[in-house]
């Protein structure tokens, strides 16, 4: 400590200025621009509508019995997951995908300190993904001023991965089993007549030159439905904070 100090000192002395703390550059090194094959993953749960939401079931069951067991995920892994998987987060069933800010998911009830050690703990379990995205901004050059910006992820889930733990790929595929065996029975009980399962809506669409791209409405869509999640979010906030201030200044006037 003496040494740093007589060190500054020493640079005052001589005349020189101490190095300034550099600005924290917004954008993350490994950060792919939002119209970049990167940041526009394609991983469908299943080919049908019923397939995904089976899938989504499936799971959720099998890592709540594997937390019974005494498997190494935490119920805040679970509950986060679970959130990814609602379309009112973002979740597109075409791509399988979700664009989600970890500041929704924090104001929905996850600590912030928590998202961060739960998303680790799913990509570990080889279970989620993700890609970090930036965008250009139209802001005039300027100091402290960026031309990019980092947007909210887009996350992908692989509930099929060979890597995943033994046990849990066991469970899973005990689910999927038994789901399907109670969709029969209840056809049987019900009378119900067997139909086609309805397919997903194509997320590709050709260009010229043969090649193919994912639709931006999708996209567009899911982050409008996570910008108004957010917003009505913060309103409430708001409102709770005014009637909270409010009953302080009651509480204030009354005692005096």
């Amino acid at each position: 400590m003496a040494r740093a100090a007589a060190a500054v000192a020493a640079s005052f002395a001589n005349g020189h200025r101490t190095h300034e703390r550099r600005t924290r550059d917004p954008v993350h090194r490994y950060a792919y621009d939002t119209c970049a094959k990167e940041a526009r993953p394609l991983a469908p749960l299943s080919d049908t509508l019923e397939g995904s939401s089976g899938e989504i079931y499936v799971v959720i069951r099998a890592l709540n019995r594997w937390y019974l067991e005494g498997g190494s995920v935490w119920p805040g892994a679970i509950r986060l997951l679970e959130k990814l998987l609602k379309e009112e987060n973002g979740f597109h069933v075409g791509s399988g995908t979700t664009v989600c800010a970890e500041s929704v998911l924090a104001e929905r009830g996850l600590g912030v300190s928590w998202i961060g050690k739960c998303k680790k703990q799913l990509r570990d379990l080889k279970l989620l993904s993700w890609v970090r995205r930036t965008e250009k901004t139209d802001l005039p050059p300027g100091p402290g001023v960026f031309d990019r910006i980092e947007v909210p992820c887009i996350y992908s889930f692989t509930f099929h991965h060979p890597d995943m733990p033994e046990r849990l790929g066991e469970l899973m595929e005990g689910e999927r089993q038994a789901l399907q065996a109670k969709r029969e029975a209840n056809a049987i009980k019900f009378g119900w007549t067997a139909r086609e399962p309805t397919p997903l809506k194509p997320v590709l669409r050709p260009v010229e030159g043969g090649a193919a791209r994912l639709n931006p409405r999708m996209y567009r869509k899911a982050a409008e439905a996570a910008e108004a999640n957010r917003a009505a979010d913060i309103a409430r906030n708001d409102a709770a904070e005014a009637r909270s201030l409010a009953f302080t200044r009651a509480q204030a006037a009354a005692g005096t």
